[in-house]
């Protein structure tokens, strides 16, 4: 089959068409029987078909259920303490310390046991609050120091009037020191009878409760010791009260008992070298200090932000009787018909002139209750 030739495109060496040469310049026309000039012939365009294999479909696994999400853990909340239940065992802890510090009287002498109570505290409560990383002046740190000086005085006054007379008793009588401080700041008819209260209680302890047959001096020396501790406790609740108002009283207090068993260490350490030969001595003294101060204030931060006043009130004059009764279970120490009589007047007084303070921070810091009573 022939396949139909295009015309050819006209030359453009030719003319355009009506005989004159292109551009002027003559050229000799092509003989009328010359050849046509070959085209190649036209051939239609092929079409390539791939083959593209077949994939047999293959049959997918049946669709397991999700499983079902996994329960949350149930989670179980520790019954809550209630707050007296919390602050009366920081007072059996605190005064079965004291108990266990009369036991060591035989050893030592009651400065070097009040020293290394202190020691014992002082380490506590450093690794506790870490001072170091607060900021301080030289005016906050003599204001620490001298609030654990005072801390450190109450401590062996109070250690003292325990080696002469009954623990309940030495607890009574060191209680007026906070009366008598909430008498002079409070002015009102509550507090003036609650210092009436404390007074008469403190006359019937001293004159009609303490034996003083087996040694008078000795039991003059132990009541002039309560008192003393309870006068250096009003002392430490006013220093203390300042403290807290400025910054953190619990670091304050770690620098200051730190400062108090370094100022005492002079007079009391020498005393205190039998618990480096005796294994039983070093454990009790060590379990002195955590009962006396590390635990009673632990367990303080917790539940003194929870009581109320009332209820602040009631257990802080519960405290002289705890410890009474400490010191009968532990010591053996029996309580005259008298001594009752006037730690009840005075715990009634306690109950009466007793008023936390309103900020919590502050009432943590230096508290009703002293660390080393």
């Amino acid at each position: 089959m022939s396949t139909p030739v295009p015309p050819a495109s006209p030359d453009p060496t030719l003319g355009r068409g009506d005989g004159a040469p292109s551009g002027g310049a003559s050229s000799s026309p092509l003989p009328q029987d010359a050849p046509a000039p070959e085209v190649p012939a036209y051939r239609e365009p092929r079409t390539i078909l791939t083959q593209t294999p077949v994939v047999e479909a293959q049959a997918l696994p049946p669709l397991q259920p999700a499983p079902p999400p996994a329960p949350e853990p149930v989670r179980v909340s520790a019954p809550r303490i209630p707050a007296p239940v919390l602050f009366m065992t920081a007072g059996v802890s605190q005064y079965a310390g004291a108990a266990l510090a009369v036991t060591l009287f035989t050893a030592m002498a009651p400065v070097s046991v009040a020293w290394l109570r202190g020691v014992v505290a002082a380490i506590v409560l450093v690794i506790w609050r870490r001072p170091w990383r607060a900021t301080w002046t030289r005016r906050t740190l003599a204001a620490s120091a001298v609030f654990g000086l005072v801390l450190t005085l109450m401590n062996v006054l109070f250690y003292i009037s325990i080696a002469h007379i009954p623990l309940g008793t030495a607890v009574a009588v060191e209680f007026t020191g906070p009366v008598l401080l909430a008498m002079v700041r409070g002015r009102s008819f509550r507090t003036f009878m609650g210092a009436m209260l404390a007074g008469l209680g403190v006359l019937f302890l001293g004159g009609l409760g303490v034996d003083w047959s087996p040694d008078p001096g000795s039991t003059a020396i132990g009541l002039l010791a309560a008192a003393g501790a309870g006068a250096a406790w009003a002392t430490y609740m006013v220093l203390g009260g300042r403290i807290a108002a400025q910054r953190d009283g619990m670091t304050s207090l770690s620098v200051g008992m730190a400062a108090g068993a370094l100022a005492l260490a002079p007079i009391a350490a020498v005393g205190a070298a039998p618990v480096l030969s005796d294994a039983r001595l070093a454990f009790t003294a060590i379990a002195v200090g955590l009962l006396s101060s590390a635990i009673p204030y632990a367990i303080d931060q917790v539940a003194l932000k929870r009581l109320k006043t009332a209820a602040f009130a009631l257990l802080n004059s519960l405290l002289p009787a705890t410890a009474a009764v400490v010191g009968r279970v532990v010591l053996g120490q029996r309580l005259s018909f008298g001594e009752v009589i006037g730690l009840v007047l005075i715990s009634w007084a306690v109950a009466m002139t007793t008023t936390p303070l309103r900020r919590g921070r502050r009432r943590r810091a230096h508290g009703k209750r002293p660390v080393g009573a």
